[in-house]
């Protein structure tokens, strides 16, 4: 490999290009909405801000890749990817038919799972520290009008 294609391909690099793109996603977005002024500010531009500072903090992410030598990126661990997804996925199929402390307690274990050395009692006992958290601070503090049990 190349001194150059090295530096292409250094994680400053494809992490520059990810950023980029995913800002020049939401400046696009924000661009069907009403961008309103400063004084008035409308739907689209807080996205396009956002976008716009996203953007130029990943080309000059990219262009401090380029200017030092990096290391090859390894490929992604899909075990943490699969995990983490798969307890969205579960979340936001159960939080409507079982409420919310069940669906924390199936998203938490799940998640707990992506990391290979944590035990099933481990992540159990995390859900539920994590369930009682998120009950505390949206039920009891903030009065949130969420279905705790289904049912109720």
């Amino acid at each position: 490999m190349t001194a150059i294609s090295h530096r292409l391909a250094s994680s400053d690099v494809l992490a520059g290009i990810g950023i980029v793109a995913l800002s020049l996603g939401f400046g696009i977005g924000a661009i069907s909405y009403d961008i309103g002024s400063l004084a008035r500010m409308q739907a689209g531009f807080f996205p396009l801000v956002l976008g716009v500072i996203g953007a130029m903090l990943g080309v000059a992410l990219i262009i401090m890749g380029l200017a030092r030598q990096g290391e090859i990126p390894r490929p992604p661990a899909l075990r943490p990817l699969l995990f983490i997804s798969a307890a969205f996925i579960a979340f936001s199929l159960t939080i409507d038919r079982l409420g919310l402390i069940p669906a924390i307690m199936i998203c938490g274990t799940i998640a707990a799972k992506a990391t290979p050395s944590t035990t099933w009692r481990e992540a159990l006992m995390l859900s539920t520290g994590l369930a009682v958290a998120i009950w505390l601070l949206f039920i009891v503090l903030l009065s949130m009008p969420i279905r705790v049990w289904a049912g109720f």
